[in-house]
């Protein structure tokens, strides 16, 4: 048997043999053990509540670049229904005082729907009537456009 396991073995008996040192040492030994269990456990929630936080702003710039995606920007010119684009304008006018929007020309692909409402920048507006149209079909698909147009505003579009 080996020198230093002959020692402790017989410092064991003396431990044992004294039940105040007993005591002390068991409670020496749960401290050590409450020391390093809370240091460990302490070092584990620092370090997730930093993976946490990078991670959050992580997913708070996707989400902000997604939105971004997800609502492409409106061409100023362009001719809006259930938030796609359906044609382009030229030369708008809008006078609010009298709720109309006059268009130059207005070029829509298809044929021109006049009982649903259309969205222009930041307005909701109906048909009324037009000075001249003409349209061109090719295969299946139809362009029409339309020469001074004129249309009444219904609303505000709100995204």
């Amino acid at each position: 048997m080996p020198v230093w396991l002959s020692r402790q073995l017989q410092d064991w008996r003396i431990l044992v043999s004294d039940p105040a040192s007993l005591v002390i040492a068991i409670i020496t030994g749960a401290c050590i053990a409450t020391a390093v269990l809370y240091w460990s456990y302490t070092s584990l929630v620092i370090w997730s509540s930093s993976f946490l936080e990078e991670t959050a702003s992580e997913l708070t710039e996707l989400n902000a670049g997604y939105k971004t995606l997800k609502k492409p920007l409106r061409d100023p010119r362009g001719l809006y229904r259930n938030g796609g684009r359906i044609g382009g304008v030229v030369k708008p006018v809008i006078d609010l005082p009298n709720d109309a929007v006059a268009f130059q020309e207005v070029s829509i692909a298809g044929e021109l729907d006049r009982a649903t409402p259309f969205e222009f920048q930041d307005l909701v507006i109906k048909y009324k009537d037009c000075d001249v149209s003409d349209g061109i079909r090719r295969g299946d698909a139809v362009a029409f456009t339309y020469y001074n147009a004129r249309f009444s505003i219904v609303g505000k579009h709100v995204d």
